[in-house]
């Protein structure tokens, strides 16, 4: 898995585990980041007087095709580029809401040339950041839009959004090149993606068990915000669990379905 889409994956985390529960109505009063150190699952929290680890992971399309191509190396690159690309929105996201003039913007980007333009200019992040402060301060109305710069080169299409609680630092920005792409959803192919990861997943439950001696449930994640996720599910998922006492898709920010459990013999 390249650095940068590590590090994104990472930081996504509390993000997706806070749509999820919210997707399935769990009310949780506690949860905290599991402990790698001794081997516990990404997230651990109490529900219904049980403790339960759920781990996290994103699924994603083949590179072949993401492109139609035989190229497999593809979806790596692709996954790269999105990586190094949200890495600038949110560290933009930051510098622009420090401010305590900061409004809700919505914010997305695209055209050519974002990579070597960050490339040449010293503190990318905090330039853009400057240039939304620069929109943010014109008194637009909310659900006013500006788009900024050409139609194949470098340009931002920012919206303003109400100034209500449910909107402060509103920063799910996004580069529309990378969220333009094919959606995967041939039933069996998604069903044969699901279960790869469930197995791949599988090959650490022993030790998820052993570290939080409760339920250890499996979270799949195909981000609709990034091309390499447009993976789409009907509701007959199903797969062999490995042992996993519940697995759940999530199509974010969309739907959550889960996974119904059967034994290889029978899928």
């Amino acid at each position: 898995m390249p650095a940068n889409h590590k590090i994104l994956q990472q930081v996504s985390e509390n993000n997706y585990f806070v749509h999820f529960k919210n997707r399935v109505g769990w009310n949780i009063q506690t949860d905290r980041p599991g402990d790698p150190i001794f081997g516990e699952p990404d997230r651990v929290f109490e529900y219904n007087g049980e403790k339960i680890g759920l781990e996290l992971t994103q699924i994603f399309q083949p590179g072949d095709y993401i492109e139609k191509s035989i190229d497999n190396s593809t979806g790596s690159r692709m996954r790269e580029a999105e990586g190094q690309h949200q890495s600038l929105l949110r560290k933009a996201a930051r510098a622009y809401y420090s401010s305590p003039e900061a409004i809700p913007l919505k914010v997305q980007c695209g055209g050519r040339g974002w990579d070597s333009w960050s490339l040449r200019i010293k503190g990318p992040s905090a330039l853009l950041a400057r240039v939304l402060m620069r929109v943010a301060q014109r008194a637009l109305k909310p659900r006013e839009c500006v788009r900024l710069g050409g139609r194949e080169a470098r340009w931002l299409r920012v919206t303003v959004l109400p100034n209500e609680p449910q909107w402060k630092g509103y920063s799910r920005w996004q580069f529309m090149d990378d969220s333009v792409g094919w959606v995967l959803y041939k039933p069996s192919f998604v069903n044969s993606l699901i279960q790869q990861a469930i197995t791949t997943k599988a090959q650490k439950l022993a030790f998820y068990r052993q570290a939080i001696s409760g339920k250890v449930m499996l979270l799949l994640i195909a981000d609709h915000l990034l091309g390499s996720g447009m993976i789409s599910a009907e509701h007959d998922l199903c797969a062999d669990l490995k042992g996993f006492d519940r697995v759940f898709f999530m199509e974010y920010p969309d739907k959550v379905l889960e996974v119904e459990a059967v034994s290889l013999g029978n899928h």
